[in-house]
């Protein structure tokens, strides 16, 4: 049991304790607490990296990119708390520094091409559901138009930064690197199967 699970665990119980929840419904939000837990780490990773590298937008607007796809889309879930950590910091520093390194480089054309294929990904594969988090026929026809509807709204603002100086250009680049960790994401769970 990881640290996570049993503090999860415990906090669920000592709601149960004082009559907040009902005793039979501790294992439900001892692995929701888990989930909040585990997220609210992950997010603070990712923040805490961009203000590292002197970058505090980069966090936000990658998750404000990656966040809503994952969520109603779909992607890869790593087997523990800790993998999952690792995996969405290491990945957020790689394209972060990707990001940094290329900015010379980056045109608004490449920002677009990664948000309409991303949009391609999402229409074909969404949503990836998990044996640990099935979906009913509704819940997926939901996430599917939700993921649907986010992507294209994406591709719309993405394709502004056409339009808007280049000192914006980096801002655009953030958010696609919020796309193109969730489009990673997305093809390593139909490769993987979880």
């Amino acid at each position: 049991m990881t640290l996570i699970s049993k503090k999860s665990r415990q906090l669920s119980e000592a709601m149960a304790k004082q009559g907040i929840i009902k005793p039979e419904d501790t294992a439900v939000y001892a692995y929701g607490l888990e989930l909040i837990i585990s997220t609210v780490i992950s997010v603070a990773a990712v923040l805490i990296l961009s203000a590292v590298f002197s970058r505090p937008l980069a966090g936000v607007l990658y998750l404000v990119a990656f966040i809503p796809l994952r969520s109603t889309a779909g992607g890869y879930h790593a087997t523990r708390h800790l993998y999952c950590l690792i995996t969405f910091s290491v990945s957020f520093m790689v394209l972060l520094l990707g990001a940094i390194y290329l900015s010379p480089y980056i045109k608004p054309l490449y920002l677009l091409i990664i948000s309409v294929v991303n949009l391609i990904a999402v229409f074909i594969l969404s949503p990836i559901g998990t044996p640990k988090k099935p979906m009913t026929d509704e819940k997926r026809r939901q996430n599917r138009k939700r993921s649907i509807i986010i992507s294209i709204i994406f591709v719309l603002i993405t394709a502004s930064c056409f339009l808007l100086s280049p000192w914006f250009l980096s801002l655009f680049t953030y958010f696609a690197m919020g796309q193109f960790a969730f489009l990673i994401s997305l093809l390593v769970a139909v490769r993987l199967k979880r």
